[in-house]
């Protein structure tokens, strides 16, 4: 492997098994221990007997850069009781500023471009929020914003500094148990459907730790901040890991015991979080295939039933957004651009395909996707003007599944979406077979049998 090559595999290996902690409020914010600026000296759950606590300490916990407020090597040995996990490693708490490449705003990329465009008042916004800790699968450590580091000591960030610090501790018992290591997702060739659930998983989990820590379910009032009309949809997007994990597996385990179990047979899509569903096997198999001449494609994707759920929310209301996701089946992505021209002439063309678990479901998020297009965009004849942007059409390829083309009005004009059994094709209208049946703008269906899941 070239060095630029294993530089880049090492990149995107630590971005997937680094555990961020967003100002999501999860844990209970307010007196820790006894006091209401979080002086902890003992955990606020269910607590073991001090002898049970010590046989999980091999040296205490440093603080490095500040003062924590919170007896952080007793923290930490009550995570491992929890998790039932003696972790032959001491961490590291770091109050340390945070690198520019942490918390500024990176500029999106071709592979986010199509999320950002449905999720964001505006593509070019940088995401929200702010990144309160971090740990990484290269080291035990855990690193904590030392600007945001007052906001989660005087309960403003809507985390106590011990929930804070059971959250991080749980990823480090994660990225240092062997069930968790063997059952790893690497994500480089993965959709990002699958990344997404697994994510869930992972900060769900440790979500799941400091709920228990608390000894007062979340769940509750986190699916109200969810619900909360001032929660934007970029916000939700960026906390559904946290809130749909949480929420999954508060449904499905007893207590973090549990918790390294879910690795070893992880749900592999969003559908099946939303839907509380035990793991299967994933999507089914569909392929989704460019046949246009003089296009290429840029970006191959499977963004998934959370995409579906967060974009809705901007327009419909999220718990009836969720039930609209929930109908899930399958999904996949190209976003396609020409071969010749300028490059305002090679602007990336979005071609989502959706297929949906029965009719019923398909239908509620046609009529879902037509508010939420409603209410961002003009309608003219059928298409949602951007004015400033592309212009959409959302159409129905067979009674379970539907397209949505996104583009230049002359690249509507001029593609279809068929499928024959399992096969989606993106091809030109003019090389429709004019027998077949058109069902809506643009787009035609060849009715085969598909195989369910």
């Amino acid at each position: 492997m070239k060095p630029s090559r294993l530089l880049l595999a090492l990149l995107v290996l630590s971005l997937l098994v680094v555990g961020f902690s967003v100002a999501l409020p999860v844990t209970v914010p307010d007196a820790v221990g006894s006091s209401q600026s979080g002086d902890a000296t003992a955990a606020e759950g269910p607590t073991p007997s001090q002898d049970v606590l010590d046989s999980y300490i091999t040296e205490p916990v440093e603080v490095t850069g500040g003062e924590i407020d919170a007896d952080q090597t007793e923290l930490w040995a009550w995570t491992q009781h929890a998790m039932a996990q003696n972790v032959n490693v001491t961490p590291t708490v770091e109050i340390r500023q945070f690198d520019d490449s942490l918390t500024s705003p990176v500029a999106g990329t071709e592979e986010t471009a199509f999320q950002r465009l449905l999720v964001y008042d505006d593509p070019d916004d940088p995401p929200p929020g702010g990144i309160l800790a971090y740990v990484t699968g290269f080291s035990p450590d855990v690193n904590v914003n030392e600007e945001l580091l007052p906001s989660v000591k005087d309960g403003s960030a809507g985390r106590s500094v011990g929930g804070l610090l059971v959250h991080e501790y749980a990823h480090v018992v994660q990225f240092q148990s062997d069930r968790f290591l063997e059952h790893q997702h690497y994500g480089v060739s993965s959709p990002s459907d699958e990344t997404r659930a697994y994510r869930a998983t992972v900060e769900g989990g440790a979500e799941f730790v400091a709920d228990a820590y608390t000894n007062e379910s979340a769940v509750d009032r986190v699916r109200r901040l969810w619900n909360a009309p001032s929660t934007t949809a970029a916000e939700r997007l960026g906390q559904w890991p946290y809130y749909r994990g949480l929420v999954y597996l508060d449904q499905r385990l007893d207590s973090p015991e549990e918790l390294l179990g879910v690795y070893e047979n992880r749900p592999l899509t969003a559908a099946t979080i939303l839907r509380g569903d035990a793991p299967g096997d994933g999507s089914p198999e569909r392929s989704l295939s460019l046949d246009r001449p003089d296009y290429h494609t840029e970006v191959e994707d499977r963004p998934g039933a959370a995409i579906a759920e967060v974009a809705l929310t901007k327009e419909i209301q999220p718990d009836r957004a969720r039930d609209v996701a929930a109908g899930w089946q399958w999904g996949a992505l190209q976003s396609i651009q020409p071969d010749q021209g300028t490059a305002a002439d090679r602007s990336l063309r979005h071609v989502w395909v959706t297929e949906w678990e029965n009719e019923s479901a398909a239908d509620a998020f046609e009529a879902a996707m037509t508010e939420y297009l409603d209410g961002r965009w003009t309608s003219e004849n059928g298409i949602w003007d951007a004015s400033d942007g592309p212009s959409f059409d959302l159409v129905r390829v067979d009674d379970g599944s539907l397209a949505l083309l996104v583009g230049p009005d002359s690249f509507l004009a001029e593609t279809t979406v068929t499928v024959s059994g399992d096969e989606y094709d993106i091809e030109p209208a003019t090389s429709v077979n004019e027998s077949s049946s058109a069902v809506g703008p643009g787009v035609v269906s060849e009715i085969a049998p598909r195989a369910s899941i």
